[in-house]
């Protein structure tokens, strides 16, 4: 089913509109929540107190975490959207085949997140999420290899989004900002999105 230039681009502006609603959630949470130090996941954790997952050594308590995880699966799944919409409008081989499944396992990290809390197992709430950041990098290589219009942006894009990955790799050695970090990956990968789109929307020349 082909997927029509307005919804691809109100998919992507969708997808964008998870940082205009998460706000919202922080402010409800009971416990001191912190954008810069703690993890998006943690406002979808169903239950309230310290190291209610492996990891959370700090206190956690989001009221309403139904809410925040439906949020996650609604924003996996308008990522999903965007990410096919993008990939029809380059040359369908096989190199668009697998930069494609690339990009979409990030988006079905959103997606898995939001059905498994990190408190119900860590392991598969975050696993896909993790795989994607390091897929997504050579998917955003291989649509760059395909595409006219747009190849520079998305070069830029994947140059910034490298850089970003070896700052969370840090994160096991340097006490960095772990949240600002990866809300910095998920706006610069919802901003490429989104901006490749445009670019795309008359897709004479898209690809060569």
């Amino acid at each position: 089913m082909k997927i029509s230039k307005n919804v691809g681009i109100t998919s992507w502006i969708l997808t964008c509109m998870y940082f205009v609603i998460e706000p919202f959630f922080v402010m409800s949470s009971i416990a001191p929540y912190s954008l810069m130090d703690h993890a998006m996941s943690d406002l979808g954790v169903t239950s309230c107190g310290e190291y209610t997952y492996a990891l959370a050594a700090y206190d956690i308590c989001s009221p309403y975490h139904f809410w925040m995880n439906i949020l996650f699966i609604v924003n996996g799944i308008t990522f999903s959207i965007g990410i096919l919409y993008l990939s029809q409008q380059l040359e369908q081989n096989k190199k668009n085949r697998i930069g494609t499944i690339c990009l979409l396992l990030l988006a079905l990290g959103n997606i898995v997140s939001g059905f498994i809390p990190a408190d119900v197992n860590l392991f598969w709430h975050s696993i896909f999420a993790q795989l994607g950041m390091v897929t997504f990098l050579i998917g955003l290589w291989l649509f760059g290899k395909l595409l006219v219009r747009g190849k520079w942006w998305t070069y830029c894009i994947l140059v910034s989004l490298i850089i970003l990955v070896v700052f969370i790799v840090l994160l096991v050695f340097i006490p960095l900002p772990a949240g600002l970090l990866q809300r910095m990956f998920y706006g610069v990968t919802f901003l490429w999105g989104t901006v490749l789109a445009v670019i795309l929307a008359n897709n004479k020349g898209a690809y060569r």
